[in-house]
């Protein structure tokens, strides 16, 4: 499995893990630390309400792994400024970053409680309980704060909770939220945004006919914003028949001088062409394919994802020999893995349907496309776990875990991409004291995903005794 695929998985799973422990700066950084948090205690002597002063400093702290001061700004801002419900939103995100998420939810609920008709405090409520996997609970709090939120701010709060519906696998409510949004006066960017989430549902139920409706309007809602452009050019991996989707990508290229947006139009232009020629039994690399090939090159001959998928096609050319070897050299001195490599291209553009589905978040087409090409290519690299990370997300969690088993009892050792899977099975289905024990079990032998998780499982054990109903309204 190439970099590319793995760090996919890693996303899926692991993005609160890498957003709790700080990273180690370097030597100027530390130093400007230094000099900016004089200047910001300095601040915080002369007025000591002055919370975004704090806020400052705090992360300062935090970016330089200084835990004994950033406790004490925190200490510092909660008691000079008690009834003020942001010095508690302070305070969670020093014990947020300690893995302390027990106090963490303490330190929001007080928050919330200094101001019930806030919507900060909510929206702080419902990210911890995301990055947590305690899904009812964060929409819980989402859906309060659409009820609390001013006008001009409903249609964002709004599309939020319909991407937590989705996550939570509760499709039809959250085309309803989406939908709710389109339909919404003054919903500025977040049209767009909505139009993108009811393709992606389109998608995963097996619509594409809707789905190409849905992008197209999507792009149409923000013509420039890149966000809108970058899913439709991923889609044209995605679904069957992309040629719908060749006639706004000559509009973007027509009208667009962004480098990133006309990256995304040549891209996905090009996997368009390569995929509707390989379905009709010709030259995957002809006159249309291969013009869009060499502009997208010319833009930007070192991204890595064109290059991957440069490579899969022309390895499988017999006269295309000498570029096979030349990107291939090129994917190598970016010291990433080659890509998987399937047989024909008929399975090739299966493997990039699978791949792009499930990176669209549409699991079951990605599903049933990785369960064909595990019937013909049972041994191509990385499908078995592509096809745990594609089960995992369409909460298919049985045959999710007999795989994960099957992958593990195989392994040499525990890759992080399989206890990933497997730690958020096991909290899915409630077992976070046995996770708890399990995890405290491997004492010095941790790794950060390890650390993020026993919190997890420890804030899990925790909700469900005694302070289960903590969160409350």
């Amino acid at each position: 499995m190439n970099a590319s695929l793995r760090s996919l998985i890693l996303i899926l799973l692991l993005l609160p893990a890498g957003c709790i422990v700080p990273g180690a700066p370097d030597e100027s950084d530390l130093n400007a630390v230094d000099d900016n948090a004089v200047v910001l205690v300095d601040r915080i002597k002369d007025k000591p309400t002055d919370l975004e002063a704090h806020a400052d400093l705090l992360r300062l702290q935090i970016q330089r792994g200084d835990a004994e001061g950033a406790r004490g700004t925190v200490e510092h801002a909660m008691f000079h400024n008690p009834g003020d419900f942001r010095a508690p939103l302070l305070a969670a995100q020093f014990y947020r970053w300690q893995l302390d998420l027990i106090t963490a939810e303490k330190m929001l609920l007080k928050s919330r409680d200094l101001a019930p008709a806030a919507v900060e405090p909510r929206i702080a409520l419902a990210a911890l309980y995301s990055e947590c996997a305690l899904e009812e609970q964060e929409l819980q709090q989402r859906r309060i704060v659409t009820e609390l939120a001013e006008a001009a701010f409903r249609a964002e709060f709004e599309l939020d909770y319909a991407y937590a519906l989705s996550h939570a696998g509760r499709a039809a409510e959250a085309a309803q939220a989406a939908r709710r949004v389109v339909e919404a006066a003054g919903a500025g960017k977040s049209r767009a945004r909505a139009w993108i989430l009811l393709a992606q549902l389109a998608l995963d139920a097996g619509d594409e006919r809707a789905c190409l409706a849905a992008a197209v309007e999507a792009r149409k809602a923000d013509m420039r914003e890149r966000g809108p452009l970058r899913f439709v050019a991923r889609l044209a991996g995605a679904v069957q028949n992309p040629e719908p989707l060749l006639k706004t990508f000559d509009e973007a290229l027509a009208t667009q001088e962004d480098p990133e947006a006309r990256f995304a139009a040549l891209f996905g232009a090009w996997t368009a062409c390569t995929k509707l020629a390989a379905a009709g039994g010709k030259n995957p690399d002809g006159e249309d394919a291969h013009a869009y090939w060499v502009r997208l090159r010319d833009l930007d001959p070192g991204q890595v994802d064109a290059l991957s998928r440069r490579y899969q096609v022309v390895s499988l050319l017999p006269a295309y020999s000498e570029e096979t070897a030349a990107v291939k050299q090129m994917i190598e001195a970016q010291r990433v893995g080659l890509p998987a490599t399937a047989q024909n291209l008929e399975r090739l553009m299966l493997l990039w349907r699978a791949e792009d589905c499930l990176r669209l978040g549409a699991a079951r087409p990605s599903i049933d496309a990785l369960r064909t090409l595990a019937q013909a290519e049972p041994a191509l690299p990385g499908l078995r776990l592509m096809l745990a990370t594609a089960l995992f997300v369409a909460r298919q969690d049985v045959p999710c875990r007999a795989l994960l088993a099957s992958l593990l009892a195989e392994a040499k050792s525990e890759p992080d991409e399989l206890m990933a899977l497997l730690w958020q099975l096991d909290l899915r289905a409630g077992k976070a004291p046995d996770l708890v024990r399990a995890l405290e079990a491997r004492g010095e032998q941790t790794t950060q995903a390890a650390l993020w998780t026993l919190a997890v499982a420890r804030f899990h054990t925790y909700r469900s005794g005694e302070g289960k109903t903590a969160g409350g309204k």
